[in-house]
Formats: structure tokens, C-alpha cells, sequence
């Protein structure tokens, strides 16, 4: 036989329980005093509040038999401490039963209402992303169409031979500010011997109100270490109503291509004697432009031609193509501008650790002589091979006929998330 009733609030309280044995009629059992706290009271001292959040943070995560676990955090006794324990502690925070209270700071019922959460979704975003090795960038993860939400909690995960994180930041929504409670261990890159970490929880403390819509839970900002592909893989994932109850909703992952390359920077440096544009995997917000002039309608050129440079300013040249001799991966256009590429193959060559790799943009109208536009330079490698690969050359590029002096101009552009000439897929080791 089972029982049950529910109290409207905290106290102490006398049940009888009224159980015997069955061969004897006087073997009544005696009253039992119970004592029942409040919401969120983890230590059982009539108030939610610091030393409460303590012992939920330091069981996050846990389940019966983990070294962590503890009972009295699991809040809604679903044998799990995560972001629905967070969530009803944070509603309760700062509430004192001792008085009988317990309906919240305010002395107002707390209430909720479990929300479908149609149409809800975690993503990461940018899903897709193609980097250079070395390059830093930022990635999301955001909730989208949300109704009612309390609290989330996700974890994610990539590989670490791969990228490495340099930060992590919870994105707190403006009507959450200053009334949250964070938990979770964070950021771990070497969470084991393959992938890095992120896991983290938020929950909205009385008396903020739920979130609905669209924002950014977090965002973390990466350093390419080496080349390949790896997902950023979203894992337990949870959204929480004001019931602590889950919202539903749907998540994607994301994934990172990490390749060889350098770009076109507008700034300058010296480099084994040599002062000249950065050729570097990060770009530059410092648009550069070189640009001539011919009579004539001409067909406008640009190509390359690229060099050893060691520590002592002696240049030795890199076979591409097959030659040295003329600028190669070459681009064309009668008209108009924008982003244009081309191939090139790059034989080995043996490097100092002091070397420099210096790359030459040219451009030529015509059938007429190549003149430089621009020369970038990388920093000294530290490395012992430039390795044989095929280099993709993007260069930003213009060619304006004019038909009233009946001349040609012709630009190359660098240096800015608009005018991103690279080269891409640069090997070296």
C-alpha cells in the first residue's frame, strides 16, 4: 500500500504512520516527526543561497555512483545533477523558509508552464568554416525560436591535434543580466588524448524572466593548429523551462577545414633584411591597391614568382611550373573586378630554419613586360622543407577600359576581408 500528500510549505510535521504486524493487533508503530525544506535547499539550512549553489556546482554533472554525487543536488530526484537542478535552484535563489516563506524572494508564488518549444533549434555558426593553419577565429553556439527558456547546458566538442581553444564566453541575454547561475567544469582542451571540451551550464535566478527568441549562448574563439577537418560536435544538450521541465528542439553540428595557406596583409615588416608586405595566416584589415595605366585597349595580367630568402638577404629562387623565369599561377581580365584564381605548381625545395619565403605579385598589359606590384614576405619558418604541392593563387583584381581616352588601367588589391588575395594550400614542414 503506498500514500501520498503534498504541503503547501516548508516545516516540521507529525505523520503517523500507521503500520503492524498482522499476528499482533497492538504493534502500532509511534508518530514520526518529518521535516520538509524548501526548493533549492541543499543543505538544509532554510535558504537557498551561496552554500547551496556550491554543492550543486560541485556534483554537476554527476549520477548515483560517481565520485561527485550527491543526492541533495539532485532537485528533481531524476538520478542526474545538470542544468534542471541548476534551474530550480536559481529560481529559488535567495529565498529564506524560516519564516514559513518560500514562495520566492518577492513572497510571490513562483509558477511555470511546460512549453512545447516548437520550432526551437541549437546550432553552431557558422556550421562550415575553412581556415589557415595558424589562423584564429570565432564560432557560435546559438539557440533559435525559443519560448520560455530558464536555462541550457551543451557540451562540445572537437579535435585537439586539430584546434585548440584560446576562449570561451557565455553570451548572458539582457534580461538575465546579473541574476544568473553558472556551472560546469568549461573549457578543457585536453579533455583526453584526442579532443578538447567545452561544457557549460546557465540559469536564469529569480526574479528574471524566461528568455524567448533567438540569441548566442556562447562563443568560442579557436587557433588552427594543423591541417584537416574536424566537427564541432554538440553533445547533451538541454534546454530548461521556468517548470524545469526540458524544451524540445532540434541541433546541428558543425565542421572546421583547416588548410595550408598565407594571406595578402596590407601591413609591413622586416624579414632577413627585407622590408616588405606580411605574407601571414591571419588577415589584415589594411587594404593596399597597385594599379597602371596603358593607351589601348589591353587584356590585363597578374602572376607570381616566388623565393628562398635566407638570413643573409640572398634570394634562390622556387621552380614553378617547371621555370623561374616568368611570373606564374597567371590570372586575366578585359573588364570589370573581383576575385580571381590560378594554380601553380611548387617544386621541394630544402630550408634553413632561418629561411624566409618571399612571394612577388607582378602585372603586365598585353604583350608588354611584367612589372612588380607588390611583395610580401613571410617570417623566418623554423622549418626544413618547402614542401612540393599546388599552390591556389586568389588575387583581387580590376581592369577599367576607358573609352573617352581610349586607355586601360589596371589594379591589384590586398590586404582586407574584402580585397583577401592569398595563396592557398603553402606547405611547408
Amino acid at each position: 500500500m503506498t500514500a501520498s500528500h503534498s504541503w503547501s510549505s516548508p516545516g516540521t510535521y507529525n505523520v503517523t504512520v500507521r503500520a503492524k504486524d498482522a499476528t499482533d493487533p497492538s504493534g502500532w508503530s509511534p508518530p514520526e516527526s518529518v521535516t520538509l525544506y524548501g526548493a533549492g535547499d541543499i543543505n538544509y539550512d532554510n535558504t537557498v543561497d551561496v552554500f547551496d549553489a556550491i554543492p550543486l556546482a560541485s556534483a554537476f554533472g554527476s549520477v548515483p555512483g560517481s565520485a561527485n554525487w550527491n543526492s541533495a543536488a539532485d532537485l528533481n530526484y531524476d538520478n542526474a545533477v545538470d542544468i534542471f537542478d541548476a534551474i530550480i535552484l536559481s529560481a529559488h535563489f535567495g529565498e529564506n523558509y524560516s519564516a514559513g516563506a518560500g514562495y520566492g524572494a518577492s513572497g510571490q508564488p513562483l509558477s511555470g508552464e511546460a512549453m512545447a518549444g516548437a520550432g526551437a533549434s541549437v546550432t553552431i555558426d557558422p556550421s562550415q568554416m575553412t581556415v589557415y593553419k595558424g589562423e584564429s577565429f570565432t564560432v557560435n553556439v546559438q539557440v533559435s525560436n525559443v519560448t520560455d527558456l530558464r536555462g541550457w547546458e551543451f557540451q562540445l566538442y572537437w579535435n585537439s591535434t586539430v584546434l585548440n581553444c584560446t576562449n570561451a564566453v557565455i553570451q548572458t541575454p539582457s534580461v538575465w543580466v546579473n541574476k544568473t547561475l553558472e556551472n560546469g567544469p568549461g573549457l578543457e582542451n585536453s579533455y583526453n588524448a584526442t579532443h578538447g571540451r567545452f561544457w557549460d551550464s546557465l540559469a536564469a535566478k529569480y526574479p528574471a524572466s524566461s528568455f524567448n527568441g533567438s540569441m548566442t549562448l556562447a562563443s568560442l574563439t579557436f587557433q588552427a593548429l594543423q591541417t584537416g577537418t574536424t566537427s564541432l560536435l554538440l553533445q547533451d544538450v538541454k534546454l530548461g523551462d521556468s517548470a524545469s521541465q526540458p524544451i524540445s528542439f532540434t541541433q546541428s553540428d558543425g565542421s572546421v577545414t583547416v588548410y595550408y595557406g598565407r594571406y595578402m596583409r596590407g601591413d609591413t615588416r622586416t624579414v632577413n633584411g627585407l622590408n616588405a608586405y606580411v605574407l601571414n595566416a591571419t588577415q589584415s584589415a589594411s587594404p593596399q591597391n597597385y594599379g597602371n595605366e596603358v593607351s589601348g585597349y589591353q587584356t590585363v595580367y597578374w602572376g607570381i614568382k616566388a623565393w628562398v630568402r635566407h638570413s643573409n638577404g640572398v634570394e634562390a629562387a622556387i621552380t614553378l611550373d617547371g621555370q623561374t623565369s616568368s611570373p606564374k599561377a597567371v590570372v586575366s581580365r578585359t573588364s570589370g573586378s573581383g576575385i580571381q584564381s590560378s594554380t601553380v605548381s611548387v617544386t621541394g625545395t630544402s630550408l634553413q630554419s632561418t629561411d624566409s619565403l618571399v612571394v612577388r605579385v607582378y602585372m603586365k598589359f598585353g604583350s608588354g613586360a611584367w612589372s612588380e606590384c607588390a611583395t610580401f614576405t613571410t617570417e623566418q619558418l623554423q622549418a626544413s622543407n618547402l614542401q612540393t604541392a599546388t599552390w591556389t593563387v586568389y588575387y583581387y583584381t580590376s581592369a577599367i577600359r576607358n573609352r573617352v581616352d581610349q586607355t586601360t588601367s589596371g589594379t591589384f588589391f590586398w590586404g582586407s576581408t574584402t580585397y583577401y588575395s592569398r595563396i592557398q594550400n603553402l606547405r611547408y614542414s
